[in-house]
């Protein structure tokens, strides 16, 4: 091939490289650095924390004093202040209390105001800015890089120490959710795959024409919205509902069933909706199995049975390896169907990114909370991608893996 010519094949690449550069690798970027990096107190305090890093004794000398009331005095004056110490409201609250409280009662200009010891009168609104432990962790807080959302994403938080401890039991709430996620999103994914590998194994063994017609029923959910399908399930699952009618109709129960909001609504809804997703790339590597490898087992006296274990399961396997993968990369990140159909013990990762986003504007925790199921993700897809090349082996005669 020619030195032009290959540069005619890059050049068409290059929207695709573009594409996946803005499309993915800045969000992932944009991710860690939400996740690892608060700048809004350095930049909003730069004199203090500048004057506070200088300063190594543990309660620090008159002059970080001073400097503190006089930038928090010009973040007063443009009504900056919220902003600026609102990361420090995350990060440790009994802190932010501290800075408000010294907020209400600071002068109006602390540069010009006739106070002979900024020291003596922070102490006399608040005796704990004496204390060497309120200072390290202001230290630790001003910092524009922090792991503390990432730790706290793990339900972990440093000590006075700067050692790796549990938060307080009242306050571990992250790791139980993202349990809540994994849970919810393998049960789905193995209800997934029981009920779609025996229709993929159906549809394969079908005539094509006979093959694309049923496959249209299977594509037939992606012409509905997600909200439309979801709503659909709360129709027939509530209290009132189709089903609890169809039941009481028959006599088979005496009152409506708890259908909805909890983990059995759940899975049903979940499961209809990635469905399709695991029948797809199950029925394409069905299709592609030789049939003259189960008629010669057949022949070699195996029953259908043993025909199926020993010889369409193990060449079936990546599909179900992609298919689960697909399904529960899927699941992982599903917000609206477990928020509509499900509990408050259902809550998943996703519903508390949302939270913090858009209620809480927490981004710092957001961000964390992304990252941690970006990683679950990739660590699940790393793993998958290890098993599967494991099971291939190279054939020098074909020149291909197998």
């Amino acid at each position: 091939m020619s030195q032009s010519s290959s540069r005619s094949l890059f050049l068409l690449t290059v929207p695709l490289l573009v594409t996946t550069v803005l499309t993915l690798l800045a969000p992932i970027v944009f991710l860690f650095r939400t996740a690892l990096y608060a700048p809004e107190v350095s930049r909003g305090l730069p004199r203090f924390v500048a004057a506070l890093e200088a300063d190594t004794a543990a309660v620090p000398r008159e002059e970080v004093f001073r400097v503190l009331a006089e930038d928090l005095g010009r973040r007063k004056e443009t009504f900056e202040h919220g902003i600026v110490i609102k990361p420090i409201r995350h990060q440790d609250l009994e802190l932010w209390k501290m800075l408000k409280g010294i907020l209400r009662v600071l002068p109006e200009d602390p540069s010009i105001a006739e106070i002979s010891s900024w020291q003596r009168w922070f102490s006399e609104h608040d005796s704990r800015w004496e204390s060497a432990n309120t200072w390290r962790r202001l230290r630790r807080v001003i910092q524009p890089v922090t792991d503390f959302y990432l730790l706290e994403a793990m339900d972990l938080k440093r000590d006075g120490e700067n050692a790796l401890v549990w938060q307080e039991k009242e306050k571990q709430l992250f790791l139980g959710v993202l349990l809540n996620t994994l849970e919810i999103g393998g049960v789905v994914t193995l209800l997934c795959l029981l009920l779609g590998y025996p229709l993929s194994l159906y549809l394969a063994s079908l005539s094509s024409r006979t093959a694309r017609i049923l496959f249209l029923f299977v594509l037939l959910p992606f012409w509905t919205s997600l909200l439309v399908r979801t709503y659909s399930w709360i129709l027939l699952l509530q209290r009132e509902g189709v089903v609890n009618g169809m039941l009481a109709a028959l006599g088979l129960v005496s009152e409506p069933l708890p259908l909805m909001h909890n983990r059995f609504a759940v899975y049903v809804t979940m499961t209809h909706v990635l469905l399709p997703f695991m029948i797809l790339p199950l029925f394409v590597v069905l299709r592609n199995i030789p049939s003259p490898l189960t008629t010669a087992a057949a022949s070699l006296g195996a029953s259908p049975w043993r025909s199926f274990l020993t010889v369409t399961l193990p060449m079936s396997v990546p599909g179900i390896a992609a298919g689960s993968l697909l399904v529960f990369s899927i699941a992982l990140g599903f917000y609206i169907t477990p928020a509509l159909v499900g509990g408050s013990e259902d809550t998943m990762l996703s519903q508390l990114i949302a939270l913090n986003v858009n209620s809480l504007l927490n981004w710092g925790r957001a961000g964390a909370l992304g990252v941690i199921l970006l990683g679950t993700v990739m660590v699940l897809f790393l793993s998958v991608t290890f098993v599967l090349l494991s099971r291939m082996r190279w054939n020098p005669l074909a020149g291909e893996l197998r």
